[in-house]
């Protein structure tokens, strides 16, 4: 068991790193553990760590990579490291949904883009692409 579970953990490892870079792992592990509380309490038990890498994995850390490596992040986020992307738009999506429960994921991107972003022309021209999109 012990073997899987290093295997588990080795193999998400590799997934962050191609990810993500080099990032601190010791961040993602708080995320993992704090996962692990929100998953247990959706599933009514405790979950153990190969099911709380793969539902971390699949629900929050791919989805988030796919969108921060979007044409609107690379606009608004000229100067940003992926890494750091993924951890402040973790907080802003933790927050807005704190808020509003039901928003989702694409809709915070987008007000975190427009918002955050630290190129003020990219964050215009990902204002003036998002309206001409919903034409």
């Amino acid at each position: 068991m012990e073997t899987k579970i290093n295997k588990e953990f080795k193999d998400f490892y590799f997934v962050v790193k191609k990810e993500l870079g080099d990032v601190c792992f010791e961040n993602i592990i708080d995320q993992l553990n704090t996962h692990k509380y929100f998953l247990g309490q959706k599933l009514g038990r405790n979950p153990n760590l190969e099911e709380t890498i793969e539902s971390y994995k699949n629900e929050i850390f791919l989805p988030v990579c796919k969108l921060i490596k979007n044409w609107e992040f690379d606009i608004a986020f000229k100067k940003e490291q992926r890494e750091c992307l993924y951890f402040s738009f973790l907080k802003h999506l933790y927050l807005q949904r704190k808020e509003q429960p039901s928003l989702n994921i694409e809709t915070v991107a987008h007000d975190f883009c427009l918002n955050y972003g630290d190129n003020k022309r990219g964050r215009l021209l990902v204002n003036l692409l998002l309206k001409c999109k919903a034409c």
